[in-house]
């Protein structure tokens, strides 16, 4: 029997645990279509709970009124601990060179905030709950070694580190900025550097 024959079917396949893979599959769970989500450190993160209180993640987001509404929708918002997020009412954002500033505030919009300022951590942690809990997601705690072209019937034959080999219908590249996934894609991007630093700080 040819390897290809061993190979485990997925109609998707997402490559990334993060909040973008994840996310998109809390929004395919428990439907009809069966999806494997591919992370090679999802127990290297480290929960929540078993932190200190003291101990916060500087890697936040500013998350949209519009974008807590998803992860209502999805079931994600209650499981992000009240502590680990805060509404902003104002924002600010300037260039370096002081040529420009623009400034957005709620009040100017008439709503009681912006969006919520949440630890990034945080996030993932409660997406990994709802995608442990989904019966149509397999997660895979491995690495994509190499995709190889589609085969006659359409499926992009995928290779991961646990020497496991999977075939899907649709590949996901969400592994972040160096995606390997675009890479082997070749999809081109343009990109340049802003010259620019940033400070994050937790004011006590």
């Amino acid at each position: 029997m040819s390897e290809k024959n061993h190979m485990a079917n997925y109609q998707v396949v997402i490559v990334g645990g993060g909040m973008v893979g994840s996310a998109l599959a809390v929004a395919l769970a428990n439907t009809d279509i069966s999806i494997a989500l591919i992370e090679p450190n999802a127990t290297q993160r480290p929960l929540v709970t078993d932190l200190d209180c003291s101990e916060f993640d500087t890697r936040v987001s500013a998350i949209t009124a519009q974008s807590e509404a998803l992860l209502v929708k999805l079931g994600v918002w209650p499981l992000i601990s009240q502590g680990r997020k805060s509404p902003y009412q104002n924002m600010t954002v300037w260039d370096a060179d002081g040529t420009g500033e623009v400034n957005f505030t709620a009040c100017d919009l008439h709503v009681p905030c912006l969006g919520t300022i949440v630890e990034n951590r945080e996030i993932v942690w409660a997406l990994q709950q709802v995608v442990e809990q989904a019966s149509n997601i397999t997660v895979m705690r491995a690495a994509v070694t190499h995709i190889d072209n589609q085969d006659e019937q359409g499926l992009t034959p995928v290779f991961l580190s646990s020497d496991k080999a999977l075939k899907t219908q649709l590949l996901v590249g969400a592994d972040g900025a160096l995606s390997r996934i675009k890479q082997w894609g070749e999809f081109a991007n343009r990109e340049w550097d802003y010259q620019h630093q940033a400070l994050v700080a937790t004011i006590e």
